[in-house]
């Protein structure tokens, strides 16, 4: 009677340890970005106390191409909330139908960023993990930024030169 109230015991324990590591997934729809408009600003919240996991994607569309970038930075705020970043990689498609990876983000557990990358009209998500960082009793919190700048167009004038300086190459 003793190993079977036991056993019970031991398995509501594994039960309620599993419960209290959360693990969040999230598709956040930034909707369509234009080159040339101000940065798009999002953020997330992961409520709850303990370990917390967090797999997000922010999508969104671009019609006309452009130059892409963008930055994360951990929202803490001392034994309150903070988030640890363990990746964040631009893919082109979309997150039911994995793309290729366009840049993988670079930087600190507390702060990522990856610059201008050319990127051609189309779908994109931006892909942020991470968990909680210990001690904080009300989870991951962050704010992030994509930014979409018009791609340079080279001017006639460079063609020219081009072209001026294959010829002296062929004479």
């Amino acid at each position: 009677m003793n190993q079977m109230t036991f056993a019970k015991r031991a398995v509501a324990l594994a039960v309620l340890s599993g419960a209290a590591v959360g693990a969040y997934a999230a598709d956040y729809d930034l909707l369509v970005l234009t080159p040339g408009d101000p940065p798009k600003s999002f953020n997330a919240f992961h409520g709850g106390g303990g370990l917390i996991n967090f797999n997000d994607n922010f999508l969104f569309e671009l019609l006309l191409p452009g130059l892409t970038s963008g930055s994360l930075i951990d929202i803490a705020i001392p034994s309150i909330t903070g988030a640890a970043f363990t990746s964040a990689t631009l893919y082109a498609g979309t997150p039911m139908t994995p793309g290729a990876v366009v840049v993988a983000a670079s930087g600190s557990s507390t702060a990522m960023s990856f610059m201008q990358t050319p990127t051609p009209a189309g779908k994109y998500y931006l892909n942020v993990t991470g968990n909680s960082i210990a001690g904080v009793s009300y989870g991951a919190a962050y704010n992030g930024s994509i930014n979409v700048a018009i791609a340079p167009v080279p001017e006639p004038e460079s063609y020219a030169m081009l072209l001026a300086g294959l010829g002296v190459m062929g004479a």
